[in-house]
């Protein structure tokens, strides 16, 4: 019997282990700096369980100064909205959108009773606007504050703080260079 205990034991260590790999993460971004058009901020919910582990997710998101979220209209609430969506929470979830006392940083909150959904691993997509007074390079979107849990609220993998990058380039026409005079001309 003691052999059953301690057999119980180690199959729920290695269950508590397998359910402790849910973490959050983000791919690179390109953007163009015209002011106008949107680019999505993919952040991914990686889990190994199948099934999902996850109920609820926080997180801070810093963004470069001159960056800013997307707005949509609403002709439902007749208001401009944040562009911000989670494909992957159902019926039962919340998403909230929080500024937070530091300049261009919003808290993001998903949250509720059940799993999200196994069929997509994109947790939130985020809008973003880059304007174009920012200059074509390469900047840090910081990813902070990072809580992942259970439908019973106990912190699933507790995750350090990350970068992802945001590539920002030209709005394709840069400059105009007419130093040769005798250069081709061409037409549409």
């Amino acid at each position: 019997m003691k052999k059953f205990y301690m057999t119980m034991v180690a199959m729920l260590c290695g269950v508590a282990a397998m359910a402790q790999t849910s973490t959050i993460s983000v791919e690179d971004v390109d953007a163009v700096n015209d002011g106008k058009t949107t680019s999505y901020v993919e952040v991914l919910l990686n889990e190994s369980t199948p099934g999902g582990v996850v109920s609820a997710t926080s997180f801070r998101i810093a963004l470069p100064a001159g960056v800013s979220i997307a707005k949509y209209y609403s002709e439902d609430d007749e208001e401009y909205l944040d562009d911000i969506t989670s494909p992957a929470k159902k019926s039962s979830h919340t998403l909230d959108v929080r500024p937070t006392s530091n300049e261009n940083e919003l808290q993001i909150s998903v949250y509720g009773t059940a799993y999200f959904k196994t069929s997509t691993n994109v947790l939130a997509k985020i809008g973003i606007v880059v304007a174009e007074s920012v200059a074509k390079g390469t900047y840090e979107l910081k990813f902070s504050a990072i809580s992942n849990s259970d439908p019973l609220g106990n912190v699933v993998n507790p995750q350090d703080d990350f970068t992802a990058v945001l590539n920002v380039d030209g709005t394709g026409i840069n400059s105009i260079n007419a130093d040769d005079v005798n250069a081709p001309i061409y037409n549409v």
